[in-house]
């Protein structure tokens, strides 16, 4: 699994009084949007200037908007519906943080590794996701990104929270980012490494 690096310029946040989050999914329990807003709702009632755009749709559409409507946070948090994938790389880059909170569902449906979260650490974005499926494998906690157990929603909270608080940090965490999907999750290179192996030359 892997994605063209080249499409995805490096363009990290830079630091502002407001921070833009964003969460890109289909609206099913696994993507645990429901975690993120309740996190974005707290970290607004304790003063924090934040826009969080959501991009997609799915079965869980009306009750998310329910509770947004519920946190009265319109003024807050959008939901953007679908968008193709220039139209999300241009929402992509004038955010400072995307959040996915994944949770294996009540019927035991899990994430693999969500090509977004390669795509948004390739661009310089900060990732907040969780220990989640295969996740860990992309994201090193503190390293590169950040995770949250899953479910936990006032974990999302304080890591956020450390997150808007020490922009100095920005920049070490980006860098690694987009190292790690360079390096491992680069289709080009997998690509290559695949006809190595069909070959019989590839050695790790």
């Amino acid at each position: 699994m892997g994605i063209d690096v080249g499409k995805f310029e490096y363009c990290p946040g830079v630091q502002e009084k407001e921070i833009r989050i964003l969460s890109v999914a289909r609206f099913v329990e696994k993507k645990g949007i429901e975690y993120g807003i309740s996190a974005v709702s707290q970290l607004i009632d304790q003063g924090y200037s934040i826009q969080y755009s959501i991009v997609g749709g799915g079965p869980l559409e009306e009750k998310l908007r329910t509770m947004i409507q519920e946190k009265h946070l319109e003024k807050h948090i959008h939901m953007l519906g679908w968008k193709t994938q220039n139209e999300l790389i241009d929402i992509m880059k004038k955010a400072h943080i995307i959040l996915l909170p994944s949770v294996t569902s009540q019927d035991g449906d899990m994430e693999g590794i969500p090509v977004l979260l390669m795509e948004a650490m390739a661009m310089g974005k900060i990732v907040v996701s969780t220990y989640h499926s295969g996740i860990p494998e992309l994201i090193r906690h503190n390293d590169n990104g950040f995770l949250v157990e899953e479910r936990d929603v006032e974990g999302l909270v304080r890591t956020l929270q450390i997150v808007i608080t020490t922009p100095e940090n920005w920049q070490r965490i980006t860098e690694n980012a987009r190292k790690t999907v360079l390096e491992d999750f680069n289709i080009e290179r997998l690509n290559n490494q695949l006809i190595d192996l069909f070959k019989g030359n590839y050695s790790k």
